[in-house]
């Protein structure tokens, strides 16, 4: 089914908009930080930013991509994937990134675990 609306106790995991792009890249492009061990920041820039975002919208139709930014109380929080999908061993990979303000408060647990039980039902 790909990527559809979660909901947990605490978070929303939703779909990606366009008015996302300033808000990703201000909260998690621009602290280095969080891309300090990975050395992936599809987000540095705004424009970077941006353009992620709407290819993340285009892959919505594809039914194996699964891309959700996390909210928390109304606010991002965070942002969640599911990527490098093998139909050969039904392997997928999941990725997190939790914005410095929302750290300690448990929400990559909360949401990683809604993915996980969301995907085993794929």
């Amino acid at each position: 089914m790909g990527t559809i609306e979660i909901r947990t106790e605490r978070l929303l995991l939703r779909k990606y908009r366009i008015s996302d792009g300033e808000i990703l890249y201000q909260n998690i492009g621009s602290d280095d930080e969080l891309s300090k061990y990975t050395q992936w920041n599809p987000y540095r820039t705004y424009e970077m930013s941006r353009e992620t975002v709407e290819r993340f919208i285009k892959q919505y139709e594809d039914q194996h991509f699964y891309g959700w930014l996390i909210e928390a109380d109304g606010r991002m929080a965070g942002i969640i994937g599911a990527y490098d999908y093998e139909p050969s061993d039904n392997s997928i990979e999941v990725g997190f990134t939790i914005e410095r303000g929302s750290w300690g408060k448990g929400y990559a647990s909360e949401a990683l675990k809604a993915v996980i039980r969301y995907l085993k039902v794929q």
